[in-house]
Parts: C-alpha cells; structure tokens; sequence
C-alpha cells in the first residue's frame, strides 16, 4: 500500500495515519473537502474505487445531551 501511495506521487503519503505496525495495513488521511466527491479525488486513483469517505464532526456536550434524548424517545 505505501509503495502504491509513494508511486502516485501523492504527497499525502506523509500526512496519513498508517495501521501497519499494529497489523492493519490500511491509511486514514483526514482533509477538509466541500464534499465526499472531492475528498476521493484526493485518493491514490488505485484505492478511489475501494475508498471508505467518512464525513467527520464534532459535537457540543449540549448537542450530545439533545441527541440521547431524542434516541430516548424511539
């Protein structure tokens, strides 16, 4: 996987987390994209097609505490 990351050219090789030394040979890169399309793109184009794109936030304690509630509620 890193030598394909490193063939690409991708400069992004250096800014992934790599699970590899743990026996998960996979790479977590986290970007600011306006979406998930263009998030892929920045995807050595060998893996794009595979890709996992997962849409991050964060949440306020208050947010959290909304949240349980309405789950209460189902």
């Amino acid at each position: 996987m890193v030598d394909i990351f490193q063939k690409s050219g991708s400069h992004w090789v250096t800014h992934a987390d790599w699970g590899c030394s743990d026996g998960n040979h996979k790479a977590w890169i986290i970007v600011e994209a306006d979406n998930k399309d263009e998030a892929r793109r920045i995807v050595p184009p060998a893996f794009r097609a595979s890709a996992k794109i997962t849409g991050l936030n964060k949440f306020t304690v208050e947010e959290i505490d909304t949240l349980l509630r309405e789950h209460e509620r189902r």
